[in-house]
């Protein structure tokens, strides 16, 4: 069985939400920096020991480009759920594809724009966004904690 991209990670941290904070969404004033995977230039070089196909090189680029959306949806999932916390958990405690979902994406969708970095564009759909928050979420939730961190943004 294979998973597209982040979609196992995304589910256990959806399930791990809804199961470690049943009584409302985890404190992340105080959460400090969190790492998100860097883009390694190096995966998505041809081998130096052979020409590279034309298809080789296509197949590189693809994939190095979806390694960019996948740190920058990263990163947009953080800044989303430090923006506003309890929303974000009330969208992880929604059940999937009911209205109740549609109502929490719709109330926190107002942190979407501020959190899309200028001259980026990609498309989203609502299960990559779910499943941003929820790994976000939980990561923030289990952060090392900074004095006086409180709302200062996301981290790089």
């Amino acid at each position: 069985m294979r998973f597209p991209g982040d979609t196992l990670r995304y589910t256990f941290a959806d399930v791990l939400i809804r199961k470690e904070f049943t009584n409302g969404a985890p404190n992340i004033a105080d959460a400090g920096p969190i790492q998100h995977a860097p883009l390694v230039e190096g995966d998505y070089l041809p081998s130096p020991r052979r020409k590279a196909s034309a298809a080789e090189l296509e197949e590189l680029a693809l994939n190095r480009q979806k390694a960019l959306v996948a740190i920058y949806l990263s990163k947009f999932g953080e800044c989303v759920v430090r923006s506003n916390p309890v929303a974000s958990y009330q969208l992880i405690n929604s059940k999937i594809l009911t209205p109740e979902e549609s109502a929490a994406f719709t109330a926190l969708a107002p942190s979407f724009g501020p959190c899309v970095e200028a001259g980026q564009s990609f498309k989203l759909d609502k299960s990559a966004v779910r499943g941003t928050i929820a790994m976000n979420l939980y990561r923030l939730a289990h952060a090392p904690r900074v004095v006086g961190n409180a709302q200062k943004g996301s981290a790089q």
